[in-house]
């Protein structure tokens, strides 16, 4: 009696670790889900002449058929402008595991990005939404020229 429970419950177990092996390896199949996220990219904007940065920028986000594509939060360092921009995280899942993730720009794949401050010249970056995901530290750079020019940057 005691050598048949012990079997049943030795191949419960080894029934149990099989199958989690087998969705391990994927034998039932992995499925890939979409999910629609915001990501945050830093972007610092700086002189073009003296390389200082600039505090104060408000950003503006445009995408083909949509005139309100990212948004600005506060960074908390000094000239960062952190922008989260709209982004699509495909999951790979098994049963049991997920077995990974990657990030796609969302429907347009080009990004319009508006940097506007009072002292200087606003500006318009187009950029890649792929690209600008994948840029490490994700923190893209932007020079500004100054609205008014001085002795010392004619």
């Amino acid at each position: 009696m005691k050598n048949k429970i012990l079997l049943i419950a030795v191949s419960i177990v080894l029934s149990g670790a099989g199958f989690v092996g087998a969705d391990y390896v994927g034998l039932f199949g992995i499925t890939e889900k979409p999910e629609y996220v915001l990501q945050e990219v830093r972007i610092r904007p700086y002189n073009m002449f003296d390389n200082a940065p600039i505090e104060g920028v408000r950003v503006r986000c445009f995408q083909q058929g949509n005139g309100n594509a990212c948004t600005q939060r506060d960074s908390g360092r000094l000239g960062i402008v952190s922008v989260m921009v709209p982004s699509i995280k495909l999951s790979r899942r098994s049963l049991l595991f997920e077995k990974g993730y990657h990030y796609i720009g969302s429907r347009d794949p080009k990004i319009q990005i508006m940097l506007i401050h009072v002292d200087y010249i606003s500006k318009v970056e187009s950029v890649e939404v792929a690209g600008l995901l994948n840029l490490p530290g994700k923190l893209y750079k932007v020079n500004m020229e100054p609205r008014i020019s001085t002795p010392d940057n004619q």
